[in-house]
């Protein structure tokens, strides 16, 4: 389940998100996962949250209550989308697709979001 990753020089959780970009007629154009990440407690997003058990990438893991937040200014933190054409997009996400995270609510781990890949007159 974890990888090395020479980037960052620590283990990360494979395969935890998985993306699908779809053009504006809804095909199917690009498909990939997000390199990996390191499975740690960034901030508390629940006031009822408890005290976070330290979890970071040397102790991998989310303490309940709180999230692991990655930016897109991280290496290696990107979806390359190089060679897609002018036009409007969606982006699809699912987290936990395989299951190997036990949770109990996962009506919350799909996404989308439209964006739009510029001509390049700009």
């Amino acid at each position: 389940m974890f990888q090395f990753s020479p980037c960052h020089g620590h283990y990360h959780f494979r395969d935890l998100i998985t993306y699908e970009v779809h053009n504006a007629s809804g095909k199917l154009v690009f498909r990939g996962s997000k390199q990996a990440f390191c499975l740690r407690d960034n901030y508390k997003y629940l006031d009822t949250a408890p005290e976070s058990r330290g979890y970071d990438c040397d102790n991998q893991g989310l303490t309940a209550g709180w999230e692991d937040v990655y930016d897109r200014s991280l290496d290696c933190q990107w979806i390359d989308v190089t060679g897609i054409r002018p036009g409007r997009y969606t982006l699809h996400a699912r987290v936990n697709g395989n299951g190997r995270i036990e949770e109990s609510n996962t009506r919350n781990n799909r996404m989308t979001v439209s964006f739009t890949v510029p001509n390049g007159d700009w």
